[in-house]
């Protein structure tokens, strides 16, 4: 899972959704160092993405899109998976889009301040782009794409990903389909432990 399903599924608990999102930012010594109010965030974080990683319908993301992708499928499948889940809003969102957007870029900037500055500033720069409403469109997923082309190590394009999901798109939003509400049914469990319940 991507920067948007990561903050979805923290359904709105302020105690969760800093952890959750900044994970992936975070070094594991400054995770190890920020566990006064994260700790649970972190936690759900590794255990959204340990869920989406093993499980089969993912598995089988991965593979339609290996040709595009070859050892980043499974990135690629995760970024791909904010774009479905966009696509799909109506059914998962209580709010148009463009409000929940502008909504989560406001909590994000208040929790700024809580990390480390390095971090703070490339997020700064995520909000100012306004990088979650560029899951919304094709280009956006190109642009995002060819970003990660640059930071890979084993390839330097990925300029076909998008034509072959279209390719695939039936068969790729129906495995997402399929597998992104039984994601939330699990995550919706794990906060039990958390003593919270869910809602958006």
């Amino acid at each position: 899972m991507n920067h948007l399903a990561h903050i979805y599924l923290s359904y709105g608990h302020e105690s969760i959704l800093p952890g959750n999102f900044f994970c992936d930012f975070l070094t594991l010594a400054e995770q190890r160092e920020m566990t006064e109010g994260y700790a649970g965030g972190f936690k759900l974080h590794r255990w959204i993405d340990d869920y989406t990683h093993a499980h089969k319908l993912v598995a089988e993301m991965r593979s339609i899109l290996r040709p595009a992708s070859g050892k980043y499928a499974g990135v690629i499948a995760d970024i791909l998976m904010d774009h479905q889940l966009v696509k799909f809003w109506n059914l998962f969102g209580e709010i148009s889009y463009d409000e929940y957007c502008n909504a989560q870029y406001l909590n994000l900037e208040k929790i700024l301040p809580m990390i480390p500055e390095l971090t703070a500033s490339k997020v700064k720069h995520m909000i100012r782009d306004q990088w979650l409403h560029s899951f919304a469109h094709v280009s956006g997923m190109e642009f995002t794409f060819k970003l990660l082309a640059q930071r890979a190590k084993y390839r330097d394009s990925f300029a076909e990903v998008m034509p072959l999901y279209r390719e695939n798109e039936s068969k790729l939003d129906g495995l997402f389909m399929e597998f992104f509400p039984e994601l939330c049914g699990y995550v919706v469990l794990r906060l039990e432990e958390f003593n919270l319940q869910s809602g958006n």
